[in-house]
């Protein structure tokens, strides 16, 4: 995806990718093992008229992390998947994440904190999740996750150091 245009009184020139690749082992469980890459811009120097700076305008994090410490924008997140079917209303999948601002100088949207000078790094963290989805009923449905994110140098220095968890249940109701 491009932008391009102007953002108030800078030109802007931005860019945002994402790239899957997987496979699918022909076994009871359907094993399936992925590898994912996404990138989107970040702007290169606060200081002159050209913001390079992804936008993602609209949407949740939740693709990106499931804790939502990632998003498409400055960033650069390689992501190791792997999903199973042990049974035909059970599904599981978990992976491995890593985190890296696109630009070390521009912000990090989820915590709309910014090192102007680059100096904090561009390492955000690393994150382990975990999702047991389970399909009680044809309209009912229950996702059980977790998410473990361990902070890099940039979130150590600029917001907190300290790692974080994140527990959810989900209960989604299909009324139609």
């Amino acid at each position: 995806v491009v932008q391009t245009g102007h953002t108030g009184n800078n030109s802007l020139s931005a860019f945002g990718t994402t790239a899957e690749l997987g496979y699918r082992f022909p076994l009871p469980w359907q094993p399936r093992l992925s590898a994912f890459y996404g990138y989107a811009s970040g702007d290169r120097n606060p200081n002159d008229s050209t913001d390079q700076r992804f936008e993602r305008f609209y949407g949740f994090a939740r693709p990106w992390s499931a804790s939502e410490y990632a998003a498409f924008e400055n960033i650069s997140a390689p992501k190791v998947r792997l999903e199973i079917t042990p049974h035909r209303k059970l599904r599981i999948d978990t992976g491995w994440n890593w985190y890296a601002l696109a630009s070390a100088r521009d912000r990090y949207q989820p915590a709309a904190v910014r090192d102007p000078s680059g100096r904090s790094g561009r390492s955000v963290g690393q994150e382990f999740d975990f999702r047991a989805r389970w399909q009680i009923t044809p309209n009912l449905e229950t996702i059980l996750g977790y998410a473990h994110f361990s902070p890099g140098t940039f979130v150590s220095q600029t917001i907190r150091p300290d790692p974080a968890d994140f527990i959810y249940l989900e209960v989604n109701v299909k009324a139609f």
